[in-house]
């Protein structure tokens, strides 16, 4: 049966057809068969009984007004009365041989053939006796035409209406039989027909329903398989081997899912894992997939690129190289695009605050950071300005503790000149030395307090600074990670 499953849908179709218009056409010819043979037997009932029933009642009334005929010629009351019965007469004799002539061409068995016979020999003796009967009247002999009449006349009168009734009822028995076998033919005709028909309805459903089958059990298959990929399940197949339209779509079907997923679903699946190194070949010039997914990679490779590029350009020190947003379009533009704004995000905050400690260097400590930031950029900018507030009180509280000692200084030189001058204002001298001396100590110990702390504001200055940096490391790590 594989040819048969091979053969295309149309061919198939046209063969259930075919068989069908043949069961068809054997029912039909078994009708027309049928209906021909009861044609063949009705005509056979209509000349062969039917008509030698017509032809045998014809000898039966012609013999009956024959007979009378006689009657009326002998009580006859004129010569013109007896010619016209005397015509009548053989008219009758006309009428009986023509009837016996169109029955005998009827006749094709024995018995009929042997009734007949003896029919006509009592026909031929009973017209002799009519022909003498005549021949009295004709010579006034009426009492002795009577006599005859009645005498011989009956017994031949007798033996052919026995003939001719045994004729009739032979005739009537042929027909009767012809009609009997008639409806048998035509119950056997109406049961082949009923049979016939009803085996090749049987055959034409079966075929239908197996046609259809053949014909949607793939296509549902089909289907249920399109449901599948709709819901993403590419690894359903249909796996239909047959050679026909419903096979090749099927065979096209299961070569579709294939493609797409070894080619489309893998490729995408190697892009969500960074791979993109596929090589995406086109099936024609209407394809439209296999563009869509070059491009796709073709974009991201150029993103990677890009990345990159401003990645190595920030190993070089070059934190001015932005990307170019312009070589993409849409989210791949805004990808670059929020990198370059990233990129200025870290880099300007870092930028102003090296400047300002660049100028702090310079013994500028007046110089701030002027910028508005956020987050961890804002404690930078704090941290920096703090800085700068805390060297200049550390200087003003230096410059304010070196104008002290100068001024300690000179008490003491005063004092030591004035020693000389007397053991007791070299008394109350030494005295005051030892509290400007006390003095210029406790001046150097609050210096030392300042210096103490600006020291520690300069340490959480630096710790805010490595801060920044680790910012500006993690904003690297991120493109790094970005271009990988």
């Amino acid at each position: 049966m594989q040819w048969f499953y091979d053969l295309r849908i149309g061919t198939k179709l046209i063969s259930a057809f075919v068989l069908v218009a043949i069961i068809a056409a054997f029912v039909g010819y078994e009708g027309v068969t049928s209906l021909q043979a009861a044609d063949d037997s009705d005509t056979i009932l209509f000349e062969n009984n039917t008509m030698p029933l017509s032809y045998s009642g014809d000898l039966s009334a012609s013999f009956h007004r024959m007979r009378a005929n006689l009657i009326f010629l002998i009580n006859a009351k004129s010569a013109e009365e007896r010619k016209d019965y005397t015509q009548r007469i053989s008219d009758r004799r006309a009428d009986i041989e023509k009837a016996e002539a169109a029955f005998s061409k009827t006749i094709i068995t024995d018995d009929v053939r042997n009734a007949f016979a003896e029919l006509t020999t009592s026909r031929k003796e009973f017209l002799k006796i009519v022909d003498n009967v005549v021949a009295l009247t004709s010579a006034d002999r009426l009492e002795e035409a009577a006599t005859l009449l009645k005498g011989d006349g009956e017994k031949g009168r007798t033996r052919y209406q026995k003939n001719l009734d045994a004729l009739n009822e032979l005739v009537k028995t042929r027909a009767r039989n012809r009609s009997d076998e008639n409806t048998v033919l035509a119950d056997r005709a109406m049961h082949t027909m009923l049979i016939i028909t009803g085996f090749g309805f049987i055959i034409s459903l079966g075929l239908g329903f197996f046609i259809s089958r053949l014909i949607s059990r793939p296509l549902t298959r089909g289907v249920e398989m399109m449901k599948e990929l709709n819901q993403g399940h590419i690894t359903a197949r249909l796996n239909i081997t047959t050679k026909d339209e419903v096979g090749v779509l099927a065979q096209t079907m299961d070569e579709f899912a294939g493609k797409l997923q070894s080619k489309v679903v893998a490729v995408m699946d190697n892009i969500a894992h960074g791979v993109l190194t596929d090589r995406v070949d086109t099936s024609d010039k209407d394809d439209a997939i296999s563009p869509a997914l070059y491009n796709i990679i073709a974009s991201l490779q150029g993103l990677i690129a890009e990345a990159g590029m401003l990645t190595q350009a920030a190993l070089d020190g070059r934190l001015e190289t932005r990307g170019n947003a312009a070589k993409f379009q849409g989210g791949y533009s805004e990808i670059v695009d929020g990198v370059n704004k990233t990129l200025d995000a870290v880099i300007l905050p870092v930028k102003e605050g090296s400047d300002v400690l660049s100028q702090m260097a310079k013994n500028d400590f007046t110089v701030r950071m002027e910028g508005e930031y956020k987050g961890d950029h804002q404690l930078l900018k704090n941290s920096i300005n703090q800085l700068g507030e805390s060297l200049s009180r550390v200087l003003f509280q230096v410059s304010e503790a070196v104008s002290a000692t100068a001024s300690a200084s000179n008490q003491i030189s005063s004092s030591t000149e004035e020693m000389a001058a007397g053991a007791q204002e070299q008394t109350q001298q030494a005295t005051e030395v030892a509290g400007a001396v006390e003095q210029m100590t406790k001046t150097i110990i609050d210096t030392t307090k300042n210096a103490g702390d600006a020291a520690s504001i300069a340490k959480h200055a630096g710790e805010t600074a490595v801060a920044g940096g680790q910012v500006v490391d993690d904003t690297v790590a991120g493109m790094n990670r970005i271009a990988d």
